[in-house]
């Protein structure tokens, strides 16, 4: 309950560096920036310009650390998201849709048994998957889903649940059973964003291999 999201130490304004010091480089700054302007605008030259607009606003706003702060939640609903990396991240990913955020990605992450949270099932496939990766990922996956359509959110954001691969249809004899890489056929799942509910696309073989 007491665990907490921070920004990268490159995201914050060095201790050194006063607002008015940090007034002067962005002064600076501009003064370069009057003088590149003789040059030919190009979209190299916007896309830096959106990029420096960015990081000077994460330095001199608090709005990604307010969106950050999961500790201003109700107890109650970071538990229905549940009480680990994964499903408080999913809270904070809520949190920075609700602040504007256009992008926002969750990579799956824990802590807890076989000494390996990620979502990979080379070995021990059953107990894994029934002991921490989906215990887990239920909690998290709906609790998300729900505190979007809750604040009328939902609708115009797009829930896209992915990896970078499936896995191999077949059980294979390592140690506890296990599911190799496989790229040939795998499932995304997608919600909100005027997704059709419950609805099917596309198909695999019987065997589920292509």
């Amino acid at each position: 309950a007491d665990g907490r999201f921070h920004l990268a130490t490159s995201a914050e304004l060095p201790a050194d560096i006063s607002i008015d010091r940090l007034r002067m480089r962005r002064s600076l700054l501009a003064q370069f920036d009057r003088d590149r302007q003789l040059l030919d605008k190009n979209p190299q030259s916007e896309a830096w310009d959106e990029q420096k607009q960015l990081a000077m606003s994460l330095l001199t706003s608090n709005k990604m650390r307010d969106a950050l702060d999961i500790g201003r939640e109700p107890i109650e609903l970071r538990e229905r998201y549940g009480m680990n990396l994964f499903g408080q991240g999913c809270l904070a990913a809520r949190r920075l849709i609700e602040a504007g955020g256009k992008f926002v990605t969750v990579f799956w992450d824990c802590f807890g048994q076989f000494a390996n949270g990620s979502w990979d099932t080379h070995q021990y496939h059953f107990p894994r998957m029934k002991e921490l990766l989906l215990p887990g990922f239920n909690l998290a996956y709906p609790a998300l889903l729900d505190d979007l359509d809750e604040r009328g959110l939902l609708d115009e954001t797009l829930v896209i649940w992915m990896s970078e691969h499936g896995r191999t249809p077949q059980i294979t004899s390592k140690p506890g059973g296990g599911r190799e890489h496989w790229s040939r056929a795998y499932s995304v799942a997608l919600a909100g964003g005027g997704i059709a509910r419950g609805k099917i696309v596309g198909e695999t073989t019987p065997d589920g291999c292509e």
